[in-house]
């Protein structure tokens, strides 16, 4: 073993706390590497938020949208389901009135067959 005057101790010291440096120096840009990565995962997470909230409020408008046209074909078709039963009475009415009036014709084609028979009858009396 080498004695104590062979030693730079001196050398020895600046040796070690030159390694000492290299590894905080080391840790630190490994620290630094690390903090560039989560910031521009952090960046990274916040555009996607942003992306995400305005599609969200597209999508909660084109809900809201949806339930306006909605609520307007709801409000069309019980128009219209009103409008056809109108229509359904109309119709039922006017079929009424037809049966009602071929009633009455074949009453009148009645009246006047026989009123023809009396006539054929009575011009047959005169003419005899």
């Amino acid at each position: 073993m080498p004695k104590d005057e062979e030693i730079d101790w001196n050398g020895l010291v600046t040796f070690g706390s030159l390694i000492g440096n290299l590894i905080q120096a080391s840790k630190q840009q490994q620290t630094q590497g690390q903090l560039e990565r989560s910031k521009k995962d952090i960046e990274a997470l916040l555009q996607d938020r942003e992306q995400l909230i305005r599609s969200l409020n597209s999508f909660q408008k084109a809900i809201e949208s949806f339930r306006i046209k909605t609520a307007n074909l709801e409000n069309i078709n019980h128009q219209l389901i009103a409008q056809n039963k109108t229509q359904s009475y109309e119709i039922e009415n006017q079929k009424l009135k037809i049966e009602s009036l071929e009633k009455e014709k074949e009453l009148i084609l009645k009246s006047l067959t026989l009123e023809i028979e009396t006539l054929k009858k009575q011009l047959e009396e005169v003419q005899k």
